[in-house]
This record gives structure tokens, sequence and C-alpha cells, in this order.
């Protein structure tokens, strides 16, 4: 998509599978409300601070805060935590940062507005913290990043363009270009110098995008924004966190309009959108938040059991109809998901032949989504999320020992109905033999 560069630090986002799936066992809070509400001076007029950043940027900033850029004027900036996403799991303990706390009345929910410009339900709120404190250590915590390349690598240092994870993007320590809009917005124009001036380091021209972006930095800004909203809602996908799924995603199709709209607007930027999409990685966004509905629709009424005495118990229409809980971590990249992580796969594929009818009716016929998400690197923007007539053919295939290296199933079955009903046909022959 023409942001994506070589990463720096894939390999510290991986993770063993001990602890992956120990995270799948952890339960954090899940947000209970309706909605997340807009911090207070969203929309009071704005005087952009005197400044020697680019027109560009103080315009993209602007024009940003006007689209729904969280404003963090007016509100105490303090210690918190939240629940988030990291990379290669879910389900991990709260993640402690600090932020802006919006004002509330009761003490039920209160909400902030974290590094990656979104208002987050808080889980805690602890103290006051110094601002400019917390700028210095992002700062300095980036240029032993770059001395430490420099020290381990023969080719120069230049920024990467890939898709964070949710809790890199929410942290004090992190070094983004969006922090820049916040701090302007703020009034702090000098921290604002400062942090750009340390982020356009490595930012060579002749390097991929990096001409069209620094005279305009309004495309990676718009896209580091809306990138954290959508990862959000995958996130919150797959640890079973609905409402704030929900919002997220409904959230991030409305701002994909507005950006799409801004993009031709800007003289630089124009001549690009004719041949690229910046946004297609959000293609399965309206698949999810179809799914989303549906659960909001129809809520599960009771927990799906996860004791294989429990489930042993359970017909297998039943565990069927759990699929769409469905949760496996993908373990290598490139690669696919095994779905027999999950409990209910387990024993589905532990049924045999008994279970190959039922899973054929949900390969024909059931399109719901499961938790698992898989991607073709963590650090690229696509995401994919595994539905329940994948996880069908999946567990069909291990049944009958057939594998999952013979691609020509996974194609069809993308077809539509048609090709899920082939797919079918010939495995329920094969099933016959």
């Amino acid at each position: 998509m023409g942001l994506i560069f070589a990463p720096l630090i894939c390999e510290a986002q991986r993770e063993s599978p001990e602890l992956i799936v120990a995270a799948q066992q952890r339960n954090p809070p899940i947000f209970a409300g309706d909605s997340i509400p807009e911090p207070p001076q969203q929309k009071n007029p704005w005087t952009p601070p005197q400044t020697e950043l680019p027109p560009n940027l103080i315009s993209a900033t602007t024009r940003l805060f006007e689209q729904g850029l969280a404003d963090p004027r007016g509100m105490e900036y303090r210690e918190i935590e939240i629940v988030v996403g990291s990379g290669w799991h879910t389900g991990v303990p709260p993640l402690k940062t600090d932020g802006w706390l919006l004002p509330g009345v009761t003490l039920d929910q209160r909400f902030a507005v974290c590094w990656n410009g979104l208002v987050y339900p808080v889980v805690s709120i602890g103290n006051e913290v110094n601002l400019r404190a917390d700028v210095e250590v992002a700062i300095k915590s980036d240029e032993e990043a770059r001395v430490k390349w420099a020290s381990t690598n023969a080719m120069p240092f230049y920024r990467s363009r890939y898709a964070e994870p949710e809790d890199y993007l929410t942290s004090v320590t992190a070094l983004l270009p969006i922090k820049v809009c916040l701090l302007l917005r703020l009034g702090k124009a000098d921290l604002a110098e400062r942090v750009w001036a340390v982020w356009i380091t490595g930012m060579d021209a002749k390097v991929a995008g990096n001409a069209l972006h620094l005279v305009d930095p309004y495309l990676i800004l718009a896209i580091d924004w809306i990138w954290a909203m959508y990862d959000r809602a995958v996130s919150a996908h797959t640890r079973g966190d609905d409402r704030l799924c929900l919002i997220s995603a409904v959230r991030a199709q409305s701002m994909e309009k507005s950006i799409k709209q801004e993009i031709p607007q800007r003289p630089v930027l124009r001549p690009y959108v004719q041949y690229q999409d910046f946004l297609d990685f959000l293609k399965p966004l309206p698949l999810l938040i179809q799914d989303q509905a549906r659960r909001a629709k129809l809520p599960r009424r009771t927990i799906v059991p996860r004791d294989a005495g429990i489930l042993r118990q359970q017909t297998t229409a039943q565990l069927i109809d759990y699929l769409d809980e469905a949760l496996a971590i993908q373990m290598d990249y490139p690669g696919g998901i095994d779905m027999d992580q999950d409990s209910v796969v387990g024993e589905l594929i532990r049924r045999g032949k008994d279970a190959i009818e039922p899973l054929l009716g949900a390969l024909e016929n059931d399109t719901r989504l499961t938790r698992s998400v898989r991607s073709s690197r963590p650090w690229y923007y696509d995401r994919h999320f595994m539905t329940v007539y994948e996880t069908a053919l999946q567990t069909v295939r291990r049944i009958l020992s057939v594998g999952n290296e013979d691609f020509e199933d996974w194609e069809t079955i993308e077809k539509g109905i048609e090709g899920r009903k082939a797919v079918a046909a010939r495995l329920r022959t094969l099933a016959q033999r």
C-alpha cells in the first residue's frame, strides 16, 4: 500500500506459544457502555500556536481534529490503565500508560484520551503526570533505539511504516508523528517541534514515499489514526469485547469515508489517489460490522464451556453453534491458524466421522466469524477474520486426514456459496468411501 517498509522490531513482537496460550486464559475487563464520549473541547475553536513546523503539518493537524481526532485540551494528564491487544495475542492484563482524563460525574466508567488519538474506557486512574517528562522519555527512547541500530546495522537508519500493535500505539515511550498533533492542540509548540524533528530523522526523501509524506504528512497521520481505531476493533473482537468492537468498527468506517474525501482536496496527495488505495486494509471492515451487529442482536446468554468433560456432554449441533467463539492464535508468519487449538474444535475432531455431516452443513451455510484473526505478517496491515465455514472445512479435513497443504479447497470456498457447496460435496463423497 505504499507505506510499508522493512520493520525494525518485528522479532520483539514474537512470544512463545506457552505465553500466548497463557494469555488466552486471562479475562480482561469488558466494556459495558453503549458509547464512547467526545472530549469536552472537541468542537471548541482552536488557533494553532506560533511554530516553525511545516504549514501542511499544521493544516493536517487542524483537519484531523475536525474529523474527530480526540482533543486533549482542558483535561488532567493522569496515570491510567486501559485494555488493549498486544500484537500476537489478546487477553493481556490492562496496560499501564498515561492519558488525558475526561471529566466524569460518576465513578462507574471513566474515559481518557490516549496517545494514539482515541478515547478509551479506563480501568483505573492514578496520579497526575508531568507531560513534558513523558515526551522527554519518548524522545530519549527513540534516540537510544537509533544508537543501537547504528551499532548493529551497516545500513542507515530509516523510519519503518508498518502496523504497530495497540499496546505500542498507546504507550508513553513510543515516538509517533500523531503525538505532534496532540501536542500542538495543547499549545505545546516547543515539544511538538522537538518530536517532529526527532521523528523525521531517518525520513530520507529518496526512500519509498518519504518525499510525499514530508511535504504533506496528512496521509501518514490519517492512516496511523484510522489504523489505531481499526486495530482496536480487531483486538476487541478477538477478546470478545463486543460493544467496544462495534463502536470502534463503525467509527472506523465513518473515518474512512472522511479521509477518502479529504485526500483529493490536498494538492500534494491528489495525484496519488488515482492509482493507490491507501486504506485497502479496511476491506474486511463491513464483514466485521455485520458480524458484530449479529452478536448485538442475538447475544449469547451463556458462556461457551471450555472444559473437555463438559464439552463431551454437548450435542454436535451445540458445538457448531459455539464455533463463533472459537479462538486460535497464529503461531507462524507466513502461515495460517490451526483452529484445533480451540477446545470446541478439538472436541469436534475427537468425534470423528460422526461430526462430518453437521460440519459440512456449516461449511455450506454458516458465514459467522470466529474470534480468530490472521495476517500475512504481524507488522503488515492486512487482517483476515476466520469464518465458521473455514473452521468447519479445516476440521473436516483433519477428521479425514486430508491435511491443509492442498489450497484448492480454500480458494474454491472463497467463490461464494456455490464454491462452498462444491467443496462440501467433494468431502462428503470422500467421507463415504
